[in-house]
């Protein structure tokens, strides 16, 4: 291979390559725009609440995480329900290990 040869070889991966990034450059893509969201000015959730009128339906969380359950199914009188609860209750492995951990 002689020296001209060489050079046009070398030439030509030049102009592939700036070529390949020249497009790369390019896209093709289409322009984004930004979607129109009708938002309120202000959430129900937000307003402030002077009397308990004002209140409407909404209120403020008050977690209650303290307070007992117990067995909350009973209410529904179902003893199926009841035979169930009873049955996880028995099974619970959880439970099981905490049990001998205090004894």
């Amino acid at each position: 291979m002689n020296m001209t040869n060489t050079y046009l070889s070398n030439r030509g991966w030049g102009l592939s390559a700036l070529l390949l990034l020249a497009l790369a450059g390019c896209s093709l893509a289409p322009v984004y725009e930004k979607p129109d969201v009708n938002a309120p000015a202000a959430f129900k959730e937000t307003r402030v609440q002077s009397s308990a009128a004002d209140a409407g339906t909404w209120k403020t969380a008050q977690p209650s995480d303290h307070i007992a359950r117990g067995q909350w199914w009973i209410i529904f009188d179902d003893a199926t329900l009841n035979d169930l609860e009873q049955q996880a209750l028995n099974a619970n492995q959880d439970l099981k290990a905490a049990v001998a951990r205090v004894k």
